[in-house]
């Protein structure tokens, strides 16, 4: 877990194992360690994405909906874990129950996320909400600003 943290925040990880996993383990890591978690995602992807020879436009890299979407996901699953949880035991929970759901947010909207460039630039809260989600749905409402 060390080497992926320092990879990302140095920008020597490797994009092509930067998976849905590891970005995954990594907001996990963020939530669990920092009370700042939501601010230093939103500077780190991006600055990760640049060291990585890639641009941070209105088309691709950084989106705020998703990164907003998935610490609201990850913050209520680890909320929800029994206590006494370790961090790292926390974290492969995380990565088992979301790494291979990369299109969760599918689920929460109503059009194309992804291809928004609105989406891209500014949080959207979500159009739809399943009825687990209510609980966390309530909660980025009100804590994630528009």
């Amino acid at each position: 877990m060390a080497d992926l943290i320092h990879g990302f925040e140095s920008g020597t990880w490797p994009a092509a194992e930067f998976t849905h996993s590891a970005h995954i383990a990594v907001a996990a890591w963020y939530i669990l360690s920092r009370e700042d978690a939501l601010d230093q995602l939103r500077t780190r992807i991006p600055a990760y994405n640049v060291s990585q020879g890639n641009q941070n436009t209105r088309e691709s890299g950084y989106h705020e909906t998703l990164t907003c979407f998935w610490f609201h996901i990850l913050s209520d699953f680890l909320e929800g874990l029994p206590t006494g949880t370790g961090k790292i035991e926390a974290i492969q929970a995380a990565v088992a129950e979301f790494g291979s759901t990369r299109s969760l947010f599918r689920a929460y909207y109503d059009f194309d996320v992804v291809k928004s460039q609105t989406a891209r630039a500014e949080w959207i809260p979500p159009s739809e909400a399943p009825k687990s989600a209510q609980r966390w749905l309530a909660r980025a409402l009100s804590t994630v600003p528009a």
